[in-house]
């Protein structure tokens, strides 16, 4: 009666940190249990308690606007863009009249205006208690590279019109994002969460520590309005039954298997985030760099994540070897700088344009001699069912197929299958 059952992971081997693929084998792994679940009780040797606090996130930007919309409503950048730009330009709300429900949404700066500000605590005030105002003002600070802070943060144009409030005159789409944006907005200027980090360390057999470690609110603050994301379900431990010294019985080990993988592909979300770190393009140009891959074909998005199609690889061979310089990721962003300058004064345009220019144009006319068109076309074994020509493997942007010799008075063509058939050069 009144038995809590803690569930803990491996952290040591004779004080040796439990490192990723530590335990090379099944063998090994299963060598440990037997050893664990024989021994069958273990000690807990340190019990650690530490007080924390988390700061609300800052407004949003249009960067992570498109991909906090990305992951929690599924938008594409685009989409996120176009939605946010009606919300923008205004809704009739009952009263005949537009309203602006949001500032301008191509911005990465995260400055809010005092007025914005102050509205926004008389509001928490209003709505919560005094404890969820945060006891100091926040300002925040733009930290992206090469940030043009013209414009505000992203931010509902007055807290007081509540999402729910104005649901009725808003699409779906517009309802979700200005909620999005809403909520956000609210809790930059609640009161941090407070909680507990608690870890027990438990020695097994004076060989293996196995540790537990979870979290306690003490004081839910921003998250009241704005809840964390959870990645593991937190266990909750009523500390006060546990001291040090204790000994547990081990109910149960169970051996987890985990792969290495590979880096994980880009969605269009982790790619802005990537776009916005390397200081390539603008809040204006995301949706459109994301765009123009997908509808060049350059990529295809299959379960939400960026794949090379067969155009986009030979796209990407022919620049690195022609257009090297161009196809570094200090290009753009070296460019960017540059631009900024210019807008200050401190550059002339004209040298600018020639830097990069001259360059470019020696590049072009040199790939414009070398690059030329493919003389030899490859021949597959099968023949034409219309003509009974040879059939030859083309290209397209989605990718290789099979059509006549004789286009464009034949027009058959069929599918490629690398498997299927077999070539020869003519």
């Amino acid at each position: 009666e009144g038995e809590q059952m803690l569930s803990a992971k491996l952290a040591f081997i004779e004080d040796k940190k439990l490192e990723k693929l530590d335990i090379k084998s099944k063998e090994e792994a299963e060598k440990i249990v037997d050893e664990v679940k024989k021994i069958g009780v273990g000690k807990i040797v340190n019990i650690k308690i530490e007080e924390k606090t988390k700061s609300p996130p800052q407004p949003y930007v249009t960067s992570t606007l498109q991909q906090e919309a990305s992951w929690k409503l599924k938008f594409s950048p685009s989409k996120t863009m176009a939605v946010a730009q009606s919300l923008y330009e205004g809704v009739d709300l009952g009263g005949n009249e537009r309203v602006g429900l949001i500032t301008y949404m191509r911005t990465d700066s995260v400055f809010v205006s005092e007025y914005a500000i102050e509205e926004l605590r008389k509001y928490i005030k209003e709505k919560f208690t005094e404890e969820y105002l945060s006891k100091n003002v926040r300002r925040y600070k733009t930290k992206i590279k090469n940030a043009q802070e013209a414009h505000e943060a992203i931010r509902p144009t007055s807290v007081y019109r509540e999402p729910e409030e104005i649901k009725q005159y808003l699409t779906e789409e517009q309802y979700r994002l200005y909620k999005l944006i809403w909520t956000k907005f609210v809790a930059t200027q609640m009161e941090d969460m407070k909680y507990q980090n608690i870890t027990f360390d438990i020695d097994v057999g004076k060989k293996y520590i196995f540790r537990v470690e979870t979290k306690k609110i003490l004081f839910d603050g921003y998250t009241k309005i704005l809840p964390e994301e959870k990645k593991d379900e937190q266990q909750f431990i009523d500390v006060s039954k546990f001291n040090k010294d204790d000994v547990l019985k081990i109910k149960d080990c169970i051996p987890k298997q985990h792969f290495t993988e590979p880096p994980t592909r880009y969605t269009e979300a982790s790619l802005i985030k990537e776009l916005e770190k390397n200081g390539i393009g603008r809040p204006s140009t995301y949706a459109t760099v994301i765009d123009t891959l997908k509808q060049r074909k350059y990529v295809i998005l299959k379960e939400r994540k960026f794949y090379l199609t067969e155009l986009g690889k030979e796209v990407i061979e022919l620049l690195s070897k022609y257009f090297s310089e161009i196809v570094d990721k200090s290009y753009t962003a070296r460019i960017e700088k540059l631009l900024d300058k210019i807008a200050q004064g401190e550059e002339e345009w004209v040298k600018v344009v020639n830097m990069f220019y001259e360059p470019l144009m020696k590049d072009i006319k040199r790939a414009m001699v070398e690059i030329a068109p493919a003389k030899n076309k490859i021949f597959v074994s099968k023949k034409c069912k219309l003509c009974g020509g040879s059939l030859v493997v083309r290209k397209s942007k989605y990718g290789k197929f099979l059509s006549c010799e004789n286009f464009p008075k034949c027009k058959y063509k069929t599918k490629y299958d690398e498997k299927e058939i077999t070539t020869k050069n003519n």
